[in-house]
């Protein structure tokens, strides 16, 4: 079973400060109408306080870690697997025969830290291996390809 590549800990990283910046400005706003208008937000603005203040630990210090260190996968000529999960460990079988299409996928975050996420469509799903540099998320993309191919000579 392969690891994805380390970087993914950084893009989750900035991603859980965007998600606690975002607790942090209605904790803001909240606190400046609370102040000026009306007294009940003040307790509403400190929920949103302590909600940035749990994301921020949690979903920038720990959680990007162990996401990393627990996502894998693996593909041959007949499945890809892949497993995931922190508490909740899913294994995921799909046999190349299942699969219809293959797609490498960039966001903002990936771009920037020259990764990309591989989309792996079925009839029934979509299943992700979330952060491959974009040389190994194109040579797996078109391996996925050429052995889709093969079984379809196949079927």
């Amino acid at each position: 079973m392969q690891y994805i590549h380390p970087k993914a800990i950084k893009v989750w990283r900035i991603h859980g400060m965007i998600s606690a910046a975002i607790s942090f400005v209605l904790f803001l706003v909240l606190m400046l109408l609370g102040l000026f208008l009306f007294r009940w937000l003040l307790y509403l603005a400190a929920g949103f306080l302590v909600i940035g203040l749990v994301d921020f630990l949690i979903f920038v210090s720990v959680i990007p870690i162990l996401r990393w260190r627990f996502f894998r996968y693996r593909i041959n000529e007949t499945h890809v697997v892949i497993r995931d999960g922190i508490w909740f460990v899913k294994h995921t079988v799909i046999p190349m025969a299942r699969i219809q299409f293959v797609e490498a996928e960039q966001g903002p975050l990936l771009r920037a830290y020259r990764l990309a996420k591989l989309k792996i469509s079925t009839a029934t799903s979509t299943h992700h291996i979330p952060a491959l540099s974009i040389g190994q998320a194109q040579k797996l993309r078109d391996r996925l390809a050429a052995f889709i191919q093969a079984s379809d000579v196949d079927v």
